[in-house]
């Protein structure tokens, strides 16, 4: 025996070094991962939003030509755009607002009048 047993300060202090460093590894991954959710779970909800103006514009008898918009539940805005398509269809556009997760973008024919 050398008479050596345990570590030595700075011997302690590279090991705790180490460890902070792949602790902040950790948690910064943590926050980014949630960071994701939060925007996936907005781009959903957009996405939801944008389908139930999209449905409500389509199951009109002659979607109105034109532009309107509003808000949703949370706040965040959206809006129609209703122009003529081919063949005498009425091309319908929502576009509505995802917050931090972006915008959601849906289109889709409708037949139009005499269509």
């Amino acid at each position: 025996m050398t008479g050596r047993d345990g570590f030595t300060v700075l011997e302690s202090l590279v090991a705790m070094a180490i460890l902070a460093a792949g602790l902040a590894a950790v948690l910064q991954a943590a926050a980014g991962a949630l960071d994701g959710v939060a925007r996936a779970r907005a781009l959903g909800r957009a996405v939801e939003a944008a389908r139930s103006v999209l449905a409500a514009a389509a199951a009109e008898a002659v979607p109105e030509e034109g532009r309107r918009g509003g808000r949703l539940p949370g706040g965040a805005a959206w809006s129609l755009r209703a122009e003529p398509g081919p063949d005498g269809t009425v091309r319908l556009t929502v576009v509505a607002d995802a917050g931090p997760g972006g915008r959601v973008r849906l289109v889709t024919l409708r037949r139009g009048r005499g269509g």
